[in-house]
């Protein structure tokens, strides 16, 4: 059997199956978001790559595959990045993102240790762990830093302020880093699960 990629939309009733096999959920759970938007690889078992349940229908979204195609991922967090980007411009969106531009954008330095922290994202601050890491380069504090982050995707003003008194690199605070480099003021838990069936099966 081809592996492939599958996107489609169901409601529960119809999919009960394969509802709880991807989500793991229970009849209660199941009644409250009652439509289903899933990515998954046809693997025995499926292997879903990234989901989402709602109480309305979903707008048709640039399907995945079609995204996946203006990449050239070669490595696991190559796959992790297109997954990632993918799920913030485009699945967790209400409304559709042109998809014009660079996909990989071409950014200038902000210095050895923030370029480092951004390699594997292609210069993006894309996942929750850089946000957190940017911060201990400004305080030596791991709560605080998980603190920043969670004020930050919570939009807090305050947060947002305090990030203009930390400084970065090269005289850049680390507000306008996240000003700079964040999608939406978004990051996300890296998708190492679904990027490995990706590159194990080179979809």
């Amino acid at each position: 059997m081809t592996i492939c990629i599958i996107q489609r939309t169901w409601q529960v009733e119809d999919e009960p199956e394969i509802t709880q096999h991807l989500f793991r959920i229970d009849a209660e759970e199941a009644a409250k978001y009652p439509h289903i938007q899933a990515i998954y690889l046809n693997t025995e078992p499926p292997a879903i790559l990234m989901g989402t349940r709602s109480q309305e229908p979903t707008k048709e979204r640039t399907p995945f595959k079609e995204y996946l195609s203006q990449f050239d991922p070669k490595s696991l967090f190559d796959y992790a990045y297109v997954l990632d980007t993918y799920r913030l411009r485009v699945f967790q969106r209400s409304e559709q993102e042109q998809l014009g531009g660079e996909l990989i954008p071409t950014f200038e330095s902000l210095g050895p240790c923030v370029d480092e922290i951004l390699a594997s994202s292609h210069g993006i601050l894309l996942w929750h762990h850089q946000l957190e890491q940017m911060y201990l380069l400004c305080e030596l504090d791991q709560s605080a830093a998980l603190q920043f982050r969670k004020g930050i995707l919570a939009k807090k003003q305050t947060v947002f302020q305090q990030g203009e008194n930390l400084i970065v690199s090269q005289g850049l605070t680390l507000t306008e880093v996240i000003d700079q480099r964040m999608i939406y003021y978004l990051t996300t838990p890296i998708n190492l699960y679904g990027a490995r069936f990706l590159l194990a099966y080179d979809c």
